[in-house]
């Protein structure tokens, strides 16, 4: 009787008799794709979601879609893996209900670019690990997605940046290859 919540976290709503089958339910479609050329690659991802919880309200702001699109092409600056990439990236969700702060309909919408050089050590494709970036990231929340915030929030600002040194690996692996 878990339907569409986490096996491992409790329900967050129920129907009148405590119960959450058959009445909640979640679909998640996504696709990912890369490819790989000698001036470089271009990675996609792409995921779509519809959550229903199974509370009697059928327009509240925890039932709705959501959907989110990253593109990440990147041009080889060097022969052994060094790239300069750009991260384009946009998210919404349209939720079946009123924003809790302004009673108003409206959908959160994030849109985001992120400039990055990124390093390889071991090869120039896209999926080569280790990986070293240093990445700048500008982020625009609308008007659905300030409202979000509780009122004096510091964090509801329309424009958060980001600037950074990551590095991702893969862990258990005997090799990078």
């Amino acid at each position: 009787g878990l339907a569409a919540f986490d096996e491992l976290a409790a329900p967050t709503s129920f129907d009148a008799e405590l119960r959450t089958f058959p009445k909640a339910s979640e679909v998640v479609l996504g696709a990912g794709a890369n490819w790989d050329d000698a001036w470089g690659h271009v990675t996609f991802a792409a995921y779509a979601r519809r959550f229903i919880d199974a509370d009697v309200n059928v327009h509240d702001r925890d039932d709705g879609w959501e959907y989110a699109v990253d593109v990440r092409p990147a041009i080889k600056l060097q022969r052994r893996g060094l790239h300069a990439a750009l991260d384009l990236a946009y998210e919404a969700r349209f939720p079946r209900g009123l924003q809790p702060t302004t009673q108003l309909a409206a959908d959160a919408a994030i849109v985001s670019i992120a400039p990055m050089l990124t390093f390889h050590p071991t090869g120039p494709s896209a999926f080569d690990r280790p990986e070293l970036r240093v990445i700048y990231r500008a982020a625009h929340q609308n008007d659905g997605a300030l409202a979000l915030y509780p009122q004096a929030d510091p964090r509801a600002r329309a424009w958060t940046q980001y600037l950074g040194v990551e590095a991702e690996w893969w862990f258990n692996s005997n090799s990078y290859r």
